[in-house]
């Protein structure tokens, strides 16, 4: 038995042969794994098969700030939230004062190049790289990016997101003087409490008099096109194999399915990261004394469609750090989309 990566990291034991598919184990173990949702069990890069049950992940989705968002009279959005409406709230909340993104396009610009990609396409075809900027995938990035430039240009950004980093940008949230920004479950942690440094290193508290923890929720990114707003990014990035060698032998075989069994339980998913997307069919329950935060990103991924890891992730770490400098630059004009996502796809 194995407790391994699940992407293509196990792309060369998948490859040898070493290891048993979910099919074949289901063969003799119908009920394996049943508390799972098929269509989010990991899919082998190298042969498109099933082999690893999953336990945790990542997820990532639209962090809102709920007070800012009412006092402009508009409700948090649901599953059914659709880009040009988010346009529309992000127009009525600039006109009320408040900053509708939070977002250093300086510093990471990554997550909304993401979903705005991945607005352009669907689940199947969202990690296909490009060979350059003029093929389908091509065009689903550079539309995405213009995607930005026009958030951007509508001033929905902060006017120092081409300077400021992430954690000026994010205080936004913080001060209520921001309504909206996309970020990971690692950021559930920070809004519960936030935390930064101060000038001799130390980890001191950042959050403004008043702040109310309660005040920020999580819900899905606003989707068009073939995307639902409930298709999100995340990534279950470890799970549970069986070797070819333990399955041939039937003693080890029984002892690596009732292993994996226990381990995969509901309870036992939910113990080891409530907060993590998972595939478990009933999500993972809520821990004690849960908070709003808390609660609404469970509600987000036990209700979620599909999960497909992040595109960017498939660039190496050069050409990534060169296309997402460029976006400052794409949104002012001084590169096209296309230029910027040739010369990402030129470095090797």
């Amino acid at each position: 038995m194995l407790f391994y990566f699940t992407g293509a990291d196990a792309d060369k034991l998948v490859e040898s042969g070493k290891l048993v598919s979910l099919s074949d184990i289901r063969r003799k173990y119908p009920d394996y794994a049943s508390n799972m949702k098929d269509s989010m069990m990991p899919v082998s890069t190298s042969n498109g098969r099933q082999y690893a049950v999953p336990v945790n992940g990542y997820w990532e989705g639209l962090f809102v700030n709920k007070a800012a968002l009412a006092d402009c009279g508009i409700a948090v959005p649901g599953a059914d939230y659709t880009w040009d409406q988010f346009l529309a709230d992000c127009e009525t909340i600039k006109a009320k004062g408040y900053v509708p993104i939070a977002c250093s396009l300086a510093e990471i610009p990554h997550y909304w190049f993401e979903f705005c990609a991945f607005n352009h396409g669907n689940i199947t075809n969202h990690l296909t790289l490009p060979v350059n900027s003029g093929d389908a995938a091509g065009q689903k990035w550079a539309a995405g990016l213009l995607d930005i430039k026009e958030l951007y240009d509508r001033g929905f950004l902060p006017e120092t997101t081409l300077t400021a980093g992430d954690g000026d940008t994010a205080k936004l949230m913080l001060e209520n003087r921001a309504v909206f920004m996309i970020d990971g479950s690692w950021k559930v942690g920070y809004f519960q409490s936030p935390m930064g440094q101060n000038e001799a290193g130390d980890q001191v508290s950042i959050a403004p008099t008043g702040y109310d923890p309660a005040n920020i929720t999580v819900t899905y990114v606003p989707a068009r096109g073939e995307r639902k707003p409930t298709d999100i990014v995340g990534g279950l990035s470890m799970g549970y194999y069986i070797t070819k060698k333990a399955w041939d032998d039937p003693r080890k075989r029984e002892a690596c399915i009732e292993f994996i069994k226990a381990m995969t339980t509901d309870e036992v998913v939910s113990s080891f990261g409530a907060l993590s997307v998972t595939a478990l069919k009933n999500g993972t329950s809520p821990p004690e004394n849960a908070d709003s935060l808390v609660v609404s990103a469970l509600a987000m991924t036990k209700n979620c469609t599909g999960v497909v890891s992040a595109a960017q992730d498939l660039l190496i770490p050069d050409a990534r750090k060169a296309l997402f400098a460029d976006v400052k630059n794409i949104v002012t004009g001084k590169v096209t989309p296309e230029a910027a996502i040739d010369a990402c796809l030129a470095i090797t």
